[in-house]
């Protein structure tokens, strides 16, 4: 399940995004804009969230064609 997808999961949405915030050093906006696909985080921090979702990065933000 790419990124987007996981965090619209209604019941795992606002504690991810306060852990997301934390764990990155990031804003609540900058957060939303990418879950919304508005913008990609930074490779850094993309390896964050792929490690508190237990996911791979490549799943999670998979490179467009």
């Amino acid at each position: 399940m790419v990124f987007s997808e996981r965090m619209n999961q209604p019941n795992e949405k606002r504690q991810l995004v306060k852990l997301l915030m934390e764990k990155t050093q990031t804003s609540e906006s900058t957060v939303y804009r990418w879950i919304s696909g508005v913008i990609v985080p930074p490779p850094i921090k993309q390896k964050i969230i792929a490690d508190i979702l237990g996911e791979p990065i490549e799943q999670l933000f998979p490179k467009k064609k």
